[in-house]
């Protein structure tokens, strides 16, 4: 028995920046939390997911409870059990459970107890708990003959166990019951720094740090069924000293866009912590209507097929320019007709400054010989031209029905060697096989990180990536093997 958690806190979610407390990026709050709800979902998977409070700045704002929905939206995203508490910039909790769900006096779950608390607040930013509520604690231990865990806002901890300036005005007194009631961890928010406690006479205190401030943690916790706890902090942001580029970045022109724009995609990423941004816009789009692209027009009969009015290349290029600073890059993500020839014109070539080549639409069809043949056939045509990246690697297949073929992982490795084209890392609807990369390192071919973006949320989000530079060794290599773009060295 053990139950996995992923503890988020102090969102500060507003519209506009925090002024009077510049360390908080409360305008991102919403993209964040979206972000990290992807993250769980895909990859860390636990039994439980709390939000511990403080999930906006202003309670009395106009639209305090507009901004809760929001989140509350992104919340129930999540594809596990998951709970909210109301910090002190919230709302009180009447208000606040008007828009989220208010969870019972006790979850069980997997064999644990949770239980949370909306501690009042008092002077100086500490919180009191209610003799009812220290009671309910009592009580609840009492029925359970297992693991219990607390949730509340502000932290309670054993006087003088840690630097933290706030704590429950009657912390001795809960403490007492917390040891009655067989608590083996107390989860917090409220102190942005937050700290992590040994255990003191047998519970573990965890208070998260704010996910509202750089590098954006959050807290992964694992409890086993004799209580023992341990915790990992991970972070949304960039908080390493290595570059991080991400070069593969839509705008609102791409036809599958969900919320892009240049200026917020910049400002988001360079929240992050990201040193440098490249926006590839697919050339299909710029050049072809909707219903063009996906009648695979462009495919059929390439760059001629198209017409004036579609020509949507110097409205792309006026609205990146203006932007284009010396971490900004202007590109292109070229298509390739099924002859093999570049969907782009000398008006897109020549005012772009980095260039990835990519199979979309190309379906592979027939055997797996036949899709592998074709495959190498287009990918050969596609470094001819001139990229300076290849854009996801045998995702082609994937879209294709096909199962990926281990086999080409040499010839392709071989082959961008040849051109020096880089391979680009994607996990946008995709699974990338560590083994290719392995060989790309292996033939000295230099590695790209593209988010693909599609979603606001997805700009340099490379959890996935990093994992996958570990599995081969990379990991702490990152300036080695990775294509600087705007290095004139590479």
């Amino acid at each position: 028995m053990s139950l996995k958690i992923v503890l988020l806190t102090d969102l500060h979610y507003a519209k506009q920046p925090n002024e009077s407390c510049p360390t908080r990026s409360g305008e991102w709050a919403d993209l964040l939390l979206l972000r990290a709800v992807h993250r769980i979902n895909r990859y860390i998977k636990p039994d439980l997911v709390i939000l511990a409070g403080d999930l906006i700045d202003q309670p009395d704002a106009p639209d305090s409870l507009q901004l809760l929905a929001d989140l509350k939206n992104i919340f129930d995203k999540l594809e596990c059990p998951h709970i909210a508490i109301p910090g002190n910039h919230d709302p009180e909790p009447d208000i606040f459970y008007s828009v989220f769900n208010r969870p019972g006096d006790c979850i069980d779950i997997g064999g644990f107890r949770l239980m949370s608390f909306l501690d009042r607040e008092t002077p100086g930013y500490n919180a009191l708990r209610s003799n009812e509520d220290i009671a309910r604690l009592r009580k609840s231990g009492s029925e359970l003959d297992g693991p219990v865990i607390t949730l509340q806002h502000v932290p309670v901890f054993p006087p003088g166990a840690c630097d933290c300036p706030y704590n429950l005005d009657n912390a001795e007194q809960v403490l007492n019951a917390m040891y009655e009631a067989g608590v083996c961890l107390s989860l917090a928010g409220h102190r942005h720094a937050g700290f992590e406690l040994k255990d003191a006479k047998g519970i573990k205190y965890i208070t998260g740090s704010a996910l509202c401030e750089f590098p954006f943690y959050y807290h992964i916790i694992e409890v086993s069924g004799s209580g023992c706890a341990t915790s990992t902090k991970e972070t949304l942001g960039w908080d390493r000293p290595e570059k991080l580029h991400d070069m593969h970045i839509h705008t609102q022109l791409a036809y599958c866009n969900e919320n892009m724009t240049p200026e917020k995609a910049i400002g988001f990423g360079r929240a992050l912590g990201l040193t440098g941004l490249g926006f590839n816009e697919h050339t299909t789009h710029l050049y072809f209507s909707r219903e063009e692209y996906y009648d695979k027009l462009p495919f059929r009969e390439g760059i001629s097929a198209a017409s004036p009015e579609n020509n949507r290349v110097r409205e792309y290029l006026q609205m990146i320019y203006p932007l284009l600073d010396d971490n900004i890059l202007v590109g292109m993500e070229v298509d390739f007709d099924n002859a093999g020839a570049p969907i782009v014109k000398n008006d897109l070539m020549s005012n772009t400054e980095i260039v990835c080549g990519a199979l979309h639409r190309s379906t592979l069809a027939g055997t797996q010989q036949e899709a592998n043949e074709r495959f190498m056939f287009m990918t050969r045509k596609i470094l001819e031209s001139g990229v300076r990246f290849l854009a996801h690697p045998f995702r082609v297949f994937r879209r294709s029905g096909l199962d990926r073929p281990s086999e080409l992982y040499e010839p392709l490795a071989q082959l961008l060697a040849e051109y020096e084209v880089a391979a680009e890392v994607n996990f946008h609807t995709n699974d990338p096989d560590p083994e290719f990369f392995k060989k790309c390192l292996e033939h000295n071919v230099k590695l790209v990180f593209g988010s693909d973006s599609h979603n606001l949320y997805e700009v340099g989000e490379f959890y996935g990536f990093m994992k996958l530079m570990q599995a081969i060794g990379a990991e702490n290599r990152l300036d080695e093997v990775m294509l600087d773009p705007f290095s004139d060295e590479d």
